[in-house]
């Protein structure tokens, strides 16, 4: 998988045991979904650093995102109806890629145990995992860490998607480490106390604490 290479090189490059990341699968026929991780994707690069990565299958950045957003129609195109450029591009060949690989490589791990391997749901789906460094130049991703949610069944208060206030809870975590009390605090203020909490999101939370914390230490004394 193509983004083993990577996760690799920013492993070497922190000192954490582990590195959190995510995949998303969505396309345009995601609708609002879609539209919110397009038009959030240059600031969620941003916000999330170091200590945790977020692959987007098949969709890129093409310009800065101060010229403006608009979103790719159904075949990709980066362009609008007036022929100007828009600031993101989805690339389905791209997007397969990622899903064949991600199907594959989850039904032959030699990490873990996976009871069964992933496959694409064809709405739009989140996957939360931990890579590992590998040997040579490719991480080892531990696919027995893996969390699959469908994002269409989260869409949080008044029908907005919420993952931006997901990446928003993953950094808290990662950044201070809470105890169980705190996490359950933390994801009843941000995804909101009517929220329906994707089962196992608690318990992969808690496991990225402690592996990072780490990492973030040297980051605040020069080391990292």
């Amino acid at each position: 998988m193509f983004i083993r290479k990577d996760l690799q090189d920013r492993l070497r490059q922190g000192t954490g045991d582990f590195l959190p990341f995510a995949v998303v699968f969505a396309g345009p026929w995601s609708g609002s979904i879609f539209e919110h991780l397009a038009a959030t994707k240059a600031y969620l690069d941003l916000r999330t650093g170091d200590d945790f990565h977020v692959y987007f299958a098949g969709l890129s950045q093409v310009s800065p995102p101060s010229e403006g957003f608009r979103v790719p129609d159904d075949r990709g195109r980066n362009r609008d109806a007036g022929g100007r450029f828009t600031t993101v591009r989805w690339n389905p060949g791209l997007f397969d890629r990622m899903r064949r690989d991600v199907a594959i490589e989850s039904s032959q791990t030699d990490v873990g145990h996976v009871s069964s391997p992933w496959h694409f749901s064809g709405n739009s789906d989140l996957l939360l995992l931990r890579a590992m460094e590998g040997d040579g130049s490719l991480a080892t991703i531990d696919w027995s860490s893996m969390l699959s949610l469908d994002l269409t069944r989260f869409d949080g208060d008044a029908g907005r998607p919420w993952f931006g206030q997901l990446v928003e809870l993953i950094m808290r975590q990662i950044e201070s480490d809470a105890d169980d009390e705190q996490l359950d605090r933390w994801i009843s203020e941000v995804l909101g106390s009517d929220q329906s909490v994707p089962n196992g999101l608690h318990h992969w939370l808690g496991s990225i604490g402690v592996g990072v914390a780490t990492r973030a230490a040297a980051q605040v004394i020069g080391l990292g």
